[in-house]
Parts: C-alpha cells; structure tokens; sequence
C-alpha cells in the first residue's frame, strides 16, 4: 500500500531516495501505523512502479517511425547523436543555418507534442530526455543567435555610416564670415557667373565652397544606419522557411 501511495502521489514530483523516505513518515502517521523497519525496500519498489508506468506512457506515445528513428539515432550510425548534443559555435550566420539544419533534423524524430504531458518539466529533465530537450534547447539557442547576429549587423551599419559622416563633417573655419563674404559679393555683382563672383569671394574658392556643402549635408544625417533598422529582415530572407517559428520567438 505504501509503494503504491508513493508511486503515484509522491515520486512525479519527488527524485531522490531521502525525499521519499522523508515523505513516508508523515504518511505512516496519518494512518496511524508504525513506520516500517525496511523503509529503503518499500522506497525502491515505489519508484520502480512509478518508472514503469512512466516507461509504458513515454512508449505508447511513440509512433513505430518515431520507435524506429529514436532506435537509430541511440546507435548512432550516423553521427547526429553527437551533433544533437554539440553546443552552437562561434556567432555568425554559418552558425545560424547549422543550427537549423540540427533543429530540422530533431523534428524529423516525430516526437508528439504532448509526449511528456501530464508529467513537470522537472520530471523530464530529471530523465534526460535528450532527443525532447535538444529540441527546446536548440531552438532557444536560435533565437539567440538571430538576436546576435542582427545586433551585429546593426552595429557594423552604424560603425560604416559613421565613419562616413566623420569623413564628411570637417567642419568649415569661420563659415559664418565665409558665407557673408559670398552673399555680399553676390549681390555686389548679380549679373557675374559663380565661377567669376562666388568662387573668388572666399579663400580657397571652390574647394571651400564643397566643405560646406558637405559639412550641411552630414548634419543633416542622423547616425543611424540607413537600412539598419532592416537587418532582421536581411536575415530572414537569408533562412529557410521553416525558420519564421524560431524568429516568431525573436
């Protein structure tokens, strides 16, 4: 009777021997019984029945295909065993469509959606499950990555642009003076072409002349880059198709 309460109250959410043990007493109590002398023998026939229906639950889950693909990736044949457990390598967008390509993979096991329902997460980690936790994981892990490499393309962006505007806003000495000089020597002499009035009214000439409009041009820039703020979408017409679940996450 004990083993049974344990197996179905208490060992879904408790893993280890000490905390059956320490669970049992408070039971022993309530039924007014004396505790057992063999507590650790009363503990393993438990959790024995309780993995046993877990066992028997997780299987007539399993499609035969499923069963079969499980079976093969176990014996690893083909070495995914040992991909589905590597870690994402260094950020980049190689990194990125590998790690799409194990996600794809993962998903071709045809584990059901609702495999492990009814049992908490902590169950489920406490066994393992590789092949159902990879695939969270791996997904996880590529949401990571497109943030990354997005954040990473924003910021080469605006790293270009800026340079860019740094190279263009040299700041013109004393323009408020220049430009006086221009517009006086324009309306001294109107009927005058620019290259005989305009160029001549101000030291270096036309040279001057394209400082400014340059100098006008980059503070009319803002330092964002003009497309950064598409990098995401860059991205996304770079992956698969069956990708937009994982930027859904993003």
């Amino acid at each position: 009777m004990l083993a049974g309460w344990l197996a179905k109250k208490i060992c879904p959410m408790v893993f280890t021997d000490e905390g059956l043990r320490a669970a049992l007493l408070p039971r022993c109590r309530k039924l007014k019984i004396e505790p057992p002398g063999r507590m650790d023998r009363i503990v393993g026939a438990g959790r024995a029945r309780f993995e046993r229906k877990f066992c028997l639950h997780v299987l007539n889950g399993l499609s035969a295909d499923s069963a079969r693909a499980l079976w093969e990736l176990a014996t690893g044949e083909d070495g995914f065993l040992q991909e589905l457990k590597s870690d994402p390598g260094r950020l980049g967008l190689e990194t990125l469509l590998e790690e799409i390509v194990k996600l794809r993979r993962a998903k071709t096991l045809g584990l059901p959606a609702d495999l492990f329902g009814g049992y908490s997460d902590r169950l489920v980690a406490s066994w393992r499950a590789l092949a159902w936790s990879r695939t969270t994981e791996i997904t996880d892990a590529l949401v990571d990555l497109l943030i990354g490499l997005v954040s990473k393309i924003n910021t080469r962006a605006e790293r270009k642009v800026e340079r860019a505007i740094a190279a263009e806003a040299k700041k013109v000495h004393r323009k408020t003076e220049k430009l006086f000089s221009i517009a006086e020597a324009s309306l001294r002499r109107p009927e005058g072409t620019v290259r005989q009035v305009v160029f001549p009214a101000v030291p270096g000439g036309e040279a001057t002349l394209q400082a400014l409009v340059a100098e006008a041009k980059a503070d009319a820039k803002t330092f964002k880059a003009p497309g950064a703020h598409r990098a995401d979408q860059l991205i996304f017409l770079l992956l698969p198709a069956d990708a937009a679940q994982v930027a859904g996450r993003a």
